[in-house]
């Protein structure tokens, strides 16, 4: 299971058939990491679904554990910034400007400027593009489902 509200949580959808009724989820992983799947159907009446190309761009995010942490000028560009090294890893936030295909150009505060005071000191601020859903569709980038 995965919170994707304050104590609202679901499963993973894998992908979707071709029509959009069905959906192919993801109830958990064996020992290798191959994931165990099951298809669903999407009857809006019993149950709903989320698109990350739709939810993501409208919430404060941060990199997924294991993704790349890197902004580039543009989408497939070249770097401009160095990785979050290890003293910014944990205080940081992205906030989305506009996605591009599986890209999306955020602003990248270090330390993070949500759920601070009035006197916090201004984070130091870095446009670029970063890769925010892999090959498969799948998030890159996450959001605090319980706010700070």
């Amino acid at each position: 299971m995965v919170e994707f509200e304050y104590e609202e949580a679901g499963v993973p959808l894998d992908s979707l058939s071709r029509d959009t009724t069905w959906g192919r989820v993801i109830l958990g992983f064996d020992v290798s990491g191959a994931p165990y799947r099951g298809w669903v159907q999407l009857d809006s009446t019993h149950l709903k679904h989320k698109v990350w190309a739709q939810e993501l761009p409208d919430r404060s995010l941060y990199y997924a554990e294991g993704s790349p942490r890197q902004l580039f000028d543009a989408p497939n560009g070249r770097p401009i910034a160095p990785p979050l090294d290890s003293a910014a890893a944990a205080d940081y936030i992205l906030h989305p400007l506009e996605t591009k295909g599986s890209w999306m150009r955020v602003r990248l505060a270090v330390p993070a400027d949500i759920c601070v005071g009035p006197d916090a000191p201004p984070p130091t601020s870095l446009a670029g593009w970063t890769p925010y859903l892999g090959p498969t569709g799948r998030p890159l980038v996450w959001y605090y489902s319980r706010g700070c």
